[in-house]
């Protein structure tokens, strides 16, 4: 699904926790929404940002271009925080 069908014609930009306290935030480029599918996901992209537990705070993983987009298995998340850009 692609994500400015969400709400408005922007994408959110999301933070997403996972199980091992890993935080990445991004904006969303793309989701699974079956829910027969047990490898569903979130895709995240750019601007692309990772904090590893117990780490000194995020680093950038899109700005020398080596990252694209990073996706994150559905079992692997533990909280979902969305912002959507507001409307100028």
């Amino acid at each position: 699904m692609e994500p400015g069908a969400v709400q408005g014609a922007e994408p959110p930009y999301l933070t997403v926790e996972l199980l091992d306290d890993t935080v990445w935030k991004g904006q969303l480029v793309g989701f699974d929404t079956d829910p027969e599918d047990d490898q569903r996901g979130l895709t995240l992209g750019s601007p692309l940002r990772r904090k590893r537990p117990g780490g000194p705070g995020f680093e950038d993983k899109d700005g020398d271009g080596a990252w694209a987009v990073v996706i994150l298995p559905e079992p692997q998340i533990k909280s979902i925080q969305v912002r959507y850009p507001r409307p100028d």
